[in-house]
């Protein structure tokens, strides 16, 4: 048993190590960079595709807890509101979900109706930006799991980019640090 003069040290180094040892230490994996888009992710984060189709480019990022972020860059000059955006990708978004859960002609989930639009706000590479959230409910195998997706538009280079975030809402606190990361280092160059 420690006392006197040792246990105080002792004590220190304990209770420092368990601060350290419950803390996150999220170090960047790495920096994703080609034709003029990059930003930085965390460890556990991947670039999953990187599509180029008439006038826009996609690129899609999959986290951990089946995080979703897609950064979508419009040829230039082309008009996108955020609003004609959001409507069309939630659309395809409920039909590619009931799709991916049929199999062999069963249906083991859907997407339910999606609650409206409503405003939000998050910073994007230094400024803070307004967009759209909404909330809906993905039914797998008669399970109902909350849903969260932002949209956001910025213009750079000429050019509309539309981020948006997904996740299921019990691990949005556990990605949030990996999508602000995307977040505060996406850049768009000519």
């Amino acid at each position: 048993m420690l006392t006197g003069r040792r246990a105080g040290p002792v004590l220190a180094l304990t209770l420092a190590m368990l601060t350290l040892g419950g803390c996150r230490w999220f170090v960047p994996a790495g920096s994703y960079q080609k034709d003029g888009l990059s930003f930085d992710h965390l460890r556990g984060w991947t670039v999953k595709k990187d599509l180029q189709q008439k006038d826009v480019r996609t690129v899609i990022v999959e986290g951990p807890y089946h995080a979703l972020f897609v950064i979508s860059v419009f040829g230039a000059r082309v008009d996108v509101p955020l609003e004609t955006f959001a409507k069309s990708m939630a659309r395809v978004r409920s039909e590619t979900t009931k799709k991916k859960l049929t199999v062999a002609g069963l249906n083991l989930g859907a997407e339910g109706d999606a609650m409206p639009f409503l405003p939000t706000e998050r910073s994007i590479a230094g400024q803070n930006v307004r967009g759209l959230d909404q909330h809906f409910i993905a039914t797998i195998l008669k399970v109902p799991i909350a849903h969260t997706v932002e949209l956001f538009s910025i213009e750079r280079a000429l050019r509309t980019v539309i981020v948006m975030d997904q996740v299921a809402n019990r691990d949005r606190l556990k990605v949030e640090e990996g999508f602000q990361k995307i977040f505060d280092t996406v850049a768009i160059g000519p």
